[in-house]
């Protein structure tokens, strides 16, 4: 077959040999390389006005010549090709006498310096065909730009051929290493080291090229076709030297008559190149390994009966931490953490039967408590895995309703990547697992969670379009929280978490909300985001239409966990407006920016809720409904993303002004930034993104927390006219004094929250009253009460010019 871009820059190369002797009739080519062989698919208007003769012999030239000098008189020219060296000067003899000539010697290097200005292959190309060069050109060109100069030399020569013929980079070798692994690649892809037609001593070619990288006994090996055993040896020598038992009598044992043909070699080095390779192809080191383990245990050697035995070790050593530490991390450093399939010492069983022993030690110093809580949490970690990895098929295959999704998430995955970041980031305080094995353990809990978050996003395709039209039971979308809630009439508190996933809710926010579920009605609810997953579209959603129908009985309130938003939150929620919408960005802001485990990011959201949300709960009403909620969650990119400039983003959606056929219409909903477009998706390696619809990042908690229950104060069983009922920090206290209404609003926001200003008061007593009246001679003489009732008193502080009143006993 021909290949047309050979023919191309062939074309073109004949061009310029014309045009090198314009004036001359006859031009003489000298083709070595039979360049020229296939002249003819050379389209004739290239060569006119030469027409082009293929010579073989002198005496077929005479009988030519014979045809053609009368055209030379006719102001014809002339294109001899001549691929017989022997010949050439018997040619230039008889020509040159009759009508002169050119002479001019067309070979591979010189045709290919022609193609790429300033180009200078080595001459070594010359010892190969034009035809076979043909097979492989394109090749042989794109391997060429991996070498960044202009002069080729003799051994970058080969490792371009070489790269072309197999379609495999040769240009980055640099050792032993890498030729093992190139040409296992070789056999592994071709079966035999030929994977075309060629004429070309490929074994020789190959043979050359490892001498270059001192691999010339590789070479040698290939020679007398003894790879294969060879290649055996090494890892068959790795795992004996791994347990101590790399001896000529296991190595003749296991390799029977093939081992005198090996005999020579230095098993030790074999071992050095095998950890050399596992360096550089850690899933070529993996397979190989278990091959050879499997062959030795058909040998009948028992590869552990020289080695320690760490879970005896550990229960032979429990007076000792030290010796503790050590047995577990041995016993995990040959435990299946990363799901490989090959034979390793321990198993799960014996990982829980450390566990056992550990968990039995009766001192307890900070080490083996470490160690304990470790163990606890991987086994726990370890015990899902398994589960998910037996069942995972036949699971996602049975579920068809959006509970048993739901059921499946809420119970079984959503705690998994931040459970290992917790034991990689906060447990393994004693390096029991090293990192790169960490790493190893996401590829293998991603494998697992790639499955089910691919057949919950067809799941949600396949019905998202029938939820967002017709509305359902389940799932609740975003859009139809409210249709919950007594809107039209409840006093509402929306508490929203902009980029607060299940996990999330979990882990950071509901311990924080525990005080107020013990004394309410709460409602577990959970919600869908709107698609695409993004704050401006899912966020808006949720209180969109009372924002448009009830404006004037609304604070509205951003960032609220900010320093700059505490006043403004407090005082909002003290000026008792009906609606009150709070927005805590804290996740998705700190997430599209972090690059840490999920353990530490969620680490550093609880000391915000320390720092800035924690007091703040504390002072949500008793009258009010609570609606804690979140706009979206978002997803761990665990892959590189590259892009090349904006012209090439892939957006995982897009934002239309017009409506789009085929589509899902989602309605009229304000976009609260800007509506000119997004780009969405790329960033490095473990940063944080939204806006698909992978469950982490759509199924969210919906929370509704009822008013606590109306309690009259009445009069107390003490006999005294005026009891008057009061909860200071969940703690219920009954005071036998005369308070008028002022004071028991005061007495009753002071018992719920932590402290009070003279600004907050004077904020409360307007809003309720209309006036506030002289607040520090009210909180004086409401202290005497409080002091004489011998209950509760005041405790009052001064910062600068504010005074702060707080309620103790």
């Amino acid at each position: 077959m021909t290949n047309e871009i050979y023919i191309h820059y062939l074309a073109k190369y004949i061009e310029l040999k014309k045009d090198t002797a314009p004036v001359h009739p006859i031009i003489i080519l000298r083709d070595h390389n039979g360049l020229f062989t296939n002249i003819e698919d050379i389209e004739i208007a290239l060569l006119y006005p030469h027409t082009v003769y293929m010579i073989e012999d002198h005496h077929a030239f005479r009988k030519r010549f014979e045809h053609v000098k009368q055209g030379i008189g006719n102001e014809q020219y002339y294109i001899f090709i001549v691929n017989n060296p022997s010949i050439i000067n018997k040619i230039r003899d008889f020509t040159i006498l009759s009508c002169g000539e050119t002479i001019h010697e067309v070979n591979l290097r010189d045709f290919l310096n022609q193609i790429e200005q300033g180009l200078n292959w080595h001459e070594r190309i010359n010892d190969f065909s034009a035809k076979e060069i043909e097979k492989v050109f394109e090749r042989l060109l794109m391997y060429r730009k991996a070498i960044p100069k202009k002069n080729i030399n003799r051994e970058e020569t080969d490792l371009i051929l070489l790269s072309a013929i197999y379609d495999m980079d040769a240009t980055k070798l640099s050792d032993l290493a890498d030729c093992y692994i190139y040409y296992r690649n070789i056999l592994d892809v071709y079966s035999t080291n030929k994977p075309l037609d060629i004429e070309i001593n490929l074994q020789e070619l190959i043979t050359k090229v490892f001498r270059y990288h001192h691999a010339e006994f590789v070479g040698d090996i290939i020679g007398k076709g003894l790879f294969e055993l060879f290649d055996k040896t090494i890892w068959i020598s790795l795992v004996l030297k791994q347990f101590n038992q790399l001896t000529d009598d296991n190595l003749q044992k296991i390799m029977g008559n093939d081992y005198k043909e090996l005999k020579d070699l230095d098993y030790f080095e074999l071992v050095t190149l095998a950890e050399r390779i596992e360096r550089k192809d850690k899933k070529l080191y993996l397979q190989k390994r278990d091959q050879a383990e499997k062959l030795i245990r058909k040998s009948n050697i028992s590869l552990y009966q020289k080695a320690e035995d760490y879970v005896l070790f550990v229960r032979e050593n429990q007076d000792s931490p030290s010796s503790i530490i050590t047995g577990i991390r041995n016993v995990l450093k040959d435990f299946n953490l990363e799901g490989a399939k090959r034979l390793y010492r321990y198993s799960f069983e014996d990982l829980k039967e450390v566990f056992s022993i550990v968990e039995g030690v009766p001192y307890q110093i900070n080490s083996v408590k470490n160690a304990q809580r470790f163990l606890k949490s991987l086994i726990s970690w370890f015990d899902n895995i398994y589960d998910l990895e037996g069942i995972s098929i036949n699971l996602i295959n049975s579920i068809s309703d959006y509970n048993q999704w739901l059921q499946l998430i809420t119970e079984k995955l959503y705690d998994l990547e931040y459970e290992l970041s917790e034991i990689r980031y906060s447990l393994d305080s004693e390096s029991f697992i090293e990192s790169k094995r960490y790493e190893a353990l996401e590829v293998r809990m991603n494998n697992i969670l790639n499955m089910f978050r691919k057949s919950f996003a067809k799941f949600v395709e396949d019905h998202y379009k029938h939820w967002v039209e017709h509305g359902s039971e389940q799932p609740i979308l975003n859009h139809s929280i409210s249709n919950f809630i007594p809107v039209k009439t409840g006093k509402i508190v929306y508490v929203i978490f902009d980029g607060m996933r299940y996990d999330a809710w979990k882990k950071v926010v509901e311990p924080y909300f525990k005080s107020l579920f013990r004394e309410r009605e709460v409602s577990y609810c959970h919600s869908l985001a709107m698609l695409p997953s993004i704050t401006s579209l899912s966020r808006e959603a949720i209180y969109k239409d009372i924002r448009s129908t009830y404006s004037s009985e609304i604070n509205y309130i951003t960032k609220s966990e900010s320093e700059a938003r505490k006043q403004e939150v407090k005082d909002s929620l003290l000026m008792d407006k009906r609606i009150n919408i709070l927005i805590f960005n804290m996740f998705d802001r700190e997430g599209h920016t972090s690059t840490q485990g999920l353990s530490v990011f969620y680490k550093r959201q609880k000391e915000v809720f320390e720092a800035s949300i924690r007091e703040l709960i504390n002072t949500l009403p008793h009258d009010a409904h609570i609606v804690i909620a979140s706009d979206h969650g978002f997803s761990k990119i665990n892959h590189y993303i590259k892009i090349d400039d904006a012209s090439q983003v892939k957006s995982r959606y897009v934002i239309s002004r017009n409506n789009v056929p085929d589509s899902i219409q989602i309605g009229d909903y304000k976009l609260s930034y800007t509506d000119k477009g997004y780009y969405h998706g790329g960033g490095e390696r473990d940063l944080y993104s939204h806006g698909g619809a992978s469950f982490e990042e759509i199924v969210l908690p919906f929370i509704h927390i009822k008013p606590k229950r109306s309690v009259q104060n009445t009069i107390g069983s003490t006999g005294k006219n005026n009891s008057f009922k009061l909860n200071v920090r969940d703690n219920e206290v009954y005071l036998s004094l005369s308070l008028n209404k002022k004071e028991k609003v005061i007495l009753e926001t002071l018992g719920r929250t932590n402290q009070l200003t003279t600004r907050d008061i004077e904020s409360m007593l307007i809003n309720k009253f209309g006036e506030a009246g002289m607040v520090d001679g009210m909180m004086k003489r409401l202290n005497r009460k409080l002091v004489k009732s011998g209950e509760l008193k005041l405790d009052i502080s001064s910062a600068g010019e504010i005074i702060v009143y707080k309620l103790i006993r």
